[in-house]
């Protein structure tokens, strides 16, 4: 219940209206909470000692990454995590049912110390195949053409689709075309 709801409801039930400073200074003093849900970035122990490591390798080299473009997908789930709760504090949060196949969109894009790629919007499963064409060739491709004309490297994550030979061959095609 929103706050000037119960201040609502308070005022029906016992004829009395306090400020909602006051209404909120109270939930605390009883131990009410307000809770949504909390996300945070997952990287594994040994991936951050990688990535520190890699870093500091770069560092000493004197890396700029002015030629490099960096890539990555996400997804998006359409459908909302805004909701709040109030619960007592040790209490455990309330659970919030979901659709069990929430709508879903990927998003592709790169950037680089030249600009951004477009970005790219698509809905399914981004199979190898949809990979190398639709991002490589028909998104990449423009992108490094006109941008890094002196040639470019390409960064990515270490996904398997990212790792097909269909990629590889797409890449030395790239390359001839350039």
């Amino acid at each position: 219940m929103l706050l000037s709801g119960l201040q609502q409801q308070l005022w029906r039930d016992f004829g009395i209206r306090p400020s909602i400073s006051i209404i909120k200074s109270v939930r605390w003093k009883l131990g009410w909470r307000k809770t949504g849900p909390k996300y945070c970035q997952c990287v594994r122990e040994p991936n951050r000692v990688a990535r520190l490591a890699f870093a500091e390798r770069c560092f000493e080299a004197g890396e700029t990454f002015d030629d490099v473009v960096f890539t990555d997908e996400s997804s998006i789930w359409l459908e909302r995590h805004n909701k709040v709760c109030f619960r007592k504090k040790g209490m455990p949060a309330k659970l919030k049912p979901t659709v069990k196949h929430p709508y879903k969109v990927h998003v592709w894009g790169g950037i680089s110390k030249r600009g951004a790629t477009s970005i790219l919007i698509f809905t399914g499963i981004m199979k190898k195949e949809f990979y190398v064409e639709a991002i490589l060739r028909d998104t990449l491709l423009p992108f490094v053409s006109e941008r890094f004309p002196d040639g470019y490297r390409f960064q990515q994550d270490n996904d398997p689709k990212h790792k097909s030979k269909r990629k590889f061959n797409c890449f030395a095609l790239l390359r001839e075309s350039l």
